[in-house]
């Protein structure tokens, strides 16, 4: 279909509007945000790196296959995880 932007594009813009909208969160609670990445860093370096092996994906079917095949998809894996 046209009109459609590259899984990667979608990724990329994702990841580069991400760090300036959380970290205004972090400026909020500067100190609860510092413990915080101490207690959990191992886990945020993994999801950081695994988030996009799951991400694009999911983007790249997207473009592929109808969203209301996907998107469903998608959700039910994400409740196997948790």
């Amino acid at each position: 279909m046209e009109g459609h932007c590259s899984a990667s594009v979608v990724d990329y813009l994702g990841n580069l509007l991400r760090p300036p909208v959380l970290g205004l969160r972090a400026l909020v609670d500067r100190a609860s945000f510092v413990a915080e990445g101490r207690r959990n860093c191992r886990a945020v370096l993994l999801m950081g790196a695994v988030t996009p092996l799951a991400d694009v994906p999911v983007l790249h079917a997207a473009q592929l296959a109808p969203l209301s095949h996907v998107a469903p998809a998608r959700e039910v894996s994400m409740l196997l995880l948790l």
